[in-house]
């Protein structure tokens, strides 16, 4: 059960934060990309870091 409330928590930003990556496209594709290059990133350390015992 910790590990879902954790996986929850680091996921609660990803969807304001994609928006906001799409938005940033509108304006520079590489920013968007940055963004959810940082986002991906996050998301694989953090899930690394919840499944370590």
């Amino acid at each position: 059960m910790e590990f879902v409330n954790k996986t929850c928590r680091s996921y609660r930003y990803g969807p304001p934060l994609y928006l906001v990556a799409t938005l940033a496209a509108l304006v520079d594709a590489r920013l968007s990309l940055a963004i959810c290059t940082g986002l991906w990133i996050f998301w694989a350390t953090t899930i690394t870091k919840n499944t370590t015992a």
